[in-house]
């Protein structure tokens, strides 16, 4: 009776360590909306964005990097007397482009 709870644990360890190896990074903080689409064509594929919304930040890489992202905030409320909200935020991101060595005798063969 057991088993079915800790099989579905194991699933879903499985899962999210499969997903930390990836050849991209994005990291988003905050709401990212992105409306548009994407046209096949001969020379790969042609993307269109009609509406872009983004409160926060995001970062991406698209080629194999390695990625340092350091991200503070602090938040303050006061609520009697004057209802006041303060947010700091601090986004330090160091990206570092990987160079497979097969990608590398491919560009030296």
């Amino acid at each position: 009776m057991h088993v079915v709870p800790q099989l579905l644990l194991a699933l879903t360890l499985s899962a999210i360590a499969a997903g930390c190896a990836s050849e991209s990074a994005k990291v988003v903080e905050g709401s990212d909306l992105s409306i548009g689409f994407s046209l096949p064509m001969a020379e790969g594929e042609s993307n269109f964005t009609i509406l872009n919304y983004l409160n926060g930040f995001k970062t991406t890489t698209s080629d194999s990097s390695r990625v340092k992202l350091r991200y503070l905030c602090t938040e303050t409320n006061d609520y009697f007397g004057a209802i006041t909200t303060r947010t700091t935020k601090r986004v330090d991101a160091e990206i570092t482009p990987v160079i497979d060595e097969a990608d590398e005798d491919e560009r030296d063969g």
